[in-house]
């Protein structure tokens, strides 16, 4: 918006929070990463109880999307994850 636009300030403002917020997730990110990947791998090592209550088609479709994930995650941010140190069946 041009300066002297009356909503130009909150606009400013608003701009300044959303760096905010961005720079903490930038910082959160990693950590949060690792996280996900670890129950991703627990995911497709063993069935955690809670996940019991699945059907076998629900559970097989949970470990293909985990699979796609932890491809996709490797692709992005180099090797190094479950596929080099753990066997996955299914693969």
């Amino acid at each position: 918006m041009p300066r002297g636009h009356p909503d130009a300030l909150e606009q400013v403002w608003e701009k300044i929070e959303a760096q905010a917020a961005l720079e903490k997730l930038r910082r959160d990110l990693p950590g949060l990463t690792r996280i996900c990947r670890k129950e991703l791998e627990k995911l497709l090592d063993g069935w955690p109880s809670s996940l019991d209550h699945l059907g076998e088609a629900q559970r097989m479709e949970l470990k293909r999307r985990a699979r796609i994930a932890l491809l996709v995650h490797d692709a992005h941010y180099g090797p190094g994850g479950a596929y080099e140190h753990s066997e996955i069946k299914g693969m």
